[in-house]
């Protein structure tokens, strides 16, 4: 069985935020949330989980799903301006070529990684576990744990 590295996506691979703060800000209001002054701020979303973050700021369950659809919807609008990380590319290619199956594991969709991944000819991630597959970002990787026991995870 071949070796696992897992990566983040957003702030890891791909330097997102100059396109999904505007993307959040845009669609805010219709959320009831505030807009964000800065990167920054934005980023305090992170300190626990997504999901938990964005419904302290008042973002009802119910209007989760609707959200994250139009937020999904905005970022694919801008999906050329994301840039890779600087050498992610290089990287991704060397561990893939080492044998190592690459996965990302994010609070993004997957729908938004995978345009990505084609817009910028990314072809060795073997698979990307979105917030289609789970909110928690643990419980994701336990997943991966479970179905690649006898691998090494990196």
């Amino acid at each position: 069985m071949k070796n696992v590295f897992i990566f983040d996506f957003d702030g890891v691979i791909a330097d997102s935020l100059d396109v999904v703060v505007p993307a959040y800000n845009d669609i805010a209001a219709d959320f009831g949330l505030n807009p964000v002054a800065s990167k920054e701020e934005f980023t305090e979303l992170f300190n626990g989980n997504l999901y938990d973050g964005l419904q302290e700021w008042g973002l009802s369950s119910e209007g989760l799903e609707s959200f994250l659809k139009r937020l999904s919807d905005r970022i694919l609008e801008d999906i050329e301006n994301i840039p890779l990380f600087d050498h992610m590319d290089r990287i991704l290619e060397r561990l893939f070529d080492s044998g190592f199956e690459v996965l990302i594991i994010t609070s993004n969709t997957s729908r938004i990684i995978n345009n990505f991944l084609r817009y910028r000819g990314v072809t060795q991630v073997k698979e990307v576990l979105g917030v289609e597959d789970g909110k928690s970002k643990v419980d994701k990787i336990n997943k991966v744990k479970q179905r690649y026991r006898e691998a090494g995870i990196y």
